[in-house]
């Protein structure tokens, strides 16, 4: 049970790294990404409510902050579903909000392995008419576990697209 409850927290941490709204100008057509980020995340095992403080550098986009909300649910004993909501602030103060939907497996006791895809919703600034969507792999280690609050650490990578309306 107590394994199930902890892969149900680093699940949460999936969700973690978003693609950064940095130094992309506007201009018609669709441009690739490629990036990576890292952070910390923390899961509350009882609920599966998480969230996580990130740095990202893609393509276009530039350092990044990301901060992110989750959800995590097991779907069997080393399986999980997750859903997010992200919102990524660019040095200048630029935004894109997100949501992401994916799946973990814990590949381990202490490593998962996480698959998300992530589509913008928005943004301010440079990015208020750009869309974006991204794939997302992401390997989360766990750092610790006090009472019913699981910490871990995420690394992913990036790859996707970044659009502007003609």
């Amino acid at each position: 049970m107590r394994r199930m409850t902890l892969l149900a927290g680093v699940i949460f941490a999936l969700g973690v790294l978003v693609p950064g709204s940095g130094l992309a100008g506007q201009g018609g057509g669709d441009l690739p990404l490629k990036g990576s980020g890292s952070g910390t995340c923390t899961t509350n095992l009882v609920t599966g409510v998480g969230g996580c403080l990130t740095t990202d550098l893609i393509s276009h986009f530039g350092l990044s902050t990301v901060e992110q909300d989750a959800l995590t649910v097991p779907t069997g004993p080393d399986t999980f579903i997750w859903r997010a909501t992200a919102t990524t602030t660019a040095a200048n103060g630029d935004q894109m909000s997100f949501v992401g939907t994916g799946t973990t497996i814990a590949t381990d006791s202490s490593h998962f392995l996480s698959l998300g895809r992530y589509t913008s919703t928005g943004g301010t600034g440079r990015f208020a008419e750009a869309t974006e969507t991204l794939d997302a792999t992401i390997h989360l280690t766990v750092v610790s576990v006090e009472g019913a609050i699981l910490t871990t650490l995420a690394r992913s990578t990036y790859v996707g697209t970044l659009s502007w309306g003609s």
